[in-house]
């Protein structure tokens, strides 16, 4: 469950780029799906104990530990100690506010590559750096609250200062990323907006690479290394976003709101949101 989501900060377009909230699991559920995304996304523990699972690894969760995924890393939680309270402050934000030149407030390259796939996915509570990354956390988020005047500027500045602690922080394994010049990631983003605003669409990559002016191999391969995903696990896992929308807030048919969702039957939306979920679209609604 999550409590106290703040407003999302969104793109010209209105499309979500980052999202604060604490996050509340249900202890009593018992099993948890393994999920991924293509925001990065950073936890800290406020309160209560379990464990986590990231790939085969096998983290603890204590209050002050970090949790750190990148776009598409698949991560759940394993177990919940009974007793406490599991409590998360969340962080999700599109790999995009960090290379964009319409979203970033800087350019600097040795940021893109931050969240790689070799990052480091756990900083343990007794780390010094991990009481700073929640201190900082817990100022974003009641500035996304607040909306006062300015918010979204300090919350963009919060997220650098947070990238850079990373960056420095001796686990992590920061890279220059070589990604072209600011036209490219222009024309990348131009792709993304197209796709974000015609998800029920059926597209070709010959289309999304026209629309980039990129070859499909050069799109295919600066659309993943600035993003983390390939155009095609993109635009699978932003419709399932907007599937898991209308199954939590319509009475629409499952068959619906595939095709409202770009999917051309009902077997591979089936198969495609329980890859992406970890359940079955009538298991998700109930």
């Amino acid at each position: 469950m999550r409590y106290n989501a703040a407003k999302p900060i969104t793109d010209s377009a209105g499309q979500n780029i980052l999202q604060m909230y604490e996050s509340v699991p249900d202890s009593e559920r018992g099993n948890f799906s393994e999920h991924h995304h293509t925001e990065i996304e950073l936890c800290y523990v406020l309160s209560g104990k379990g464990k986590f699972k990231v790939r085969e690894k096998y983290y603890d969760i204590l209050p002050g530990a970090v949790f750190l995924f990148p776009s598409n890393e698949v991560h759940w939680i394993e177990s919940i100690e009974s007793g406490d309270r599991l409590c998360f402050l969340d962080l999700k934000f599109e790999p995009r506010l960090i290379w964009s030149p319409q979203l970033n407030l800087f350019d600097d390259n040795c940021l893109r590559g931050l969240f790689g796939s070799d990052c480091t996915n756990y900083i343990s509570p007794d780390m010094p750096i991990s009481a700073v990354i929640g201190e900082i956390m817990k100022e974003m988020h009641n500035e996304c609250l607040g909306e006062e005047k300015g918010s979204e500027i300090m919350v963009k500045s919060d997220l650098y200062r947070l990238l850079v602690l990373l960056l420095r922080n001796e686990n992590s394994h920061g890279y220059e990323a070589s990604v072209g010049n600011i036209e490219n990631l222009k024309n990348i983003e131009k792709a993304i907006q197209y796709i974000n605003s015609n998800l029920s669409k059926k597209f070709t990559l010959e289309e999304l690479a026209d629309i980039s002016c990129f070859s499909r191999t050069y799109f295919s391969a600066l659309f993943k290394s600035l993003n983390g995903v390939s155009p095609w696990e993109y635009i699978n896992i932003k419709r399932i976003e907007k599937a898991k929308m209308m199954l939590s807030e319509t009475n629409d048919t499952i068959l619906y709101i595939a095709n409202e969702c770009g999917f051309g039957n009902l077997s591979n939306f089936n198969r495609i949101f329980r890859k992406i979920t970890g359940k079955k679209p009538s298991d998700y609604r109930k």
